[in-house]
């Protein structure tokens, strides 16, 4: 059974505009070792959208909508949730999925990471109650189940039915992913063949950005 935990906080006032920065579903890529930067931009996007704020470059403020974070790498109470609070998010616009729920032989708690493919119904109906318009999924890979990310073909249709339901339901569902190591291979040197397991991930998105190092700054990182 899968756990989805949400936040009990008063609401804060927010004012409905359109938003023109985020599309159906996109792709985020960087080098593991600027994760905890990734997450933290991710987690930017949902603190804005959760405040119906401004994003950077937009005249406009968003629109005010809920937010939906299936990210198990992080703790929910020690580092998700400080993040958001320190940018200001609602926290009652951003539930997080804690994973399925299981039992040690002690009868301890603990929770697995769920299958986009094999749990799909119980995130749409979740979707559909809860009606969240952003979806992040960090690290897409922890969260194909018995999906191998070299292939192809089987990458495809997990982001299928996840294109499928961000049309359904109008929402943008972002998943990061990193780059592989660098290679002497010639042929491995565009960025769209770096991204780890199959170029799927790629070309199943409809947009893909990269988090990289400045070459100017070592300290800053450009989209």
């Amino acid at each position: 059974r899968v756990i989805f935990e949400i936040p009990r906080r008063s609401a804060r006032h927010g004012t409905t505009r359109t938003l023109s920065a985020l599309t159906l579903s996109m792709l985020m890529l960087s080098h593991p070792d600027w994760r905890e930067r990734s997450m933290r931009f991710l987690l930017y996007l949902a603190s804005v959208m959760s405040q119906g704020g401004r994003f950077h470059g937009e005249n406009k403020l968003c629109n005010k909508d809920r937010g939906l974070l299936i990210c198990n790498e992080d703790n929910a109470d020690d580092t998700i949730k400080p993040r958001l609070m320190a940018l200001g998010a609602d926290l009652c616009q951003i539930d997080y999925v804690k994973g399925i729920q299981s039992f040690d032989a002690s009868g301890n708690e603990y929770f697995n990471p769920i299958s986009i493919a094999e749990n799909i119904m119980e995130i749409e109906n979740q979707i559909k109650e809860r009606a969240y318009k952003l979806i992040v999924i960090d690290p897409i890979s922890l969260y194909l189940g018995s999906v191998d990310d070299g292939k192809n073909k089987e990458i495809r249709a997990v982001l299928g039915i996840l294109n499928a339901l961000a049309e359904r339901h109008g929402a943008c569902i972002v998943l990061n992913s990193h780059f592989t190591k660098p290679s002497n291979n010639s042929g491995k040197s565009s960025a769209i063949y770096r991204v780890m397991g199959s170029i799927g991930f790629i070309a199943g998105a409809r947009m893909a950005f990269a988090i990289l190092k400045d070459d100017e700054d070592p300290e800053k990182r450009v989209i």
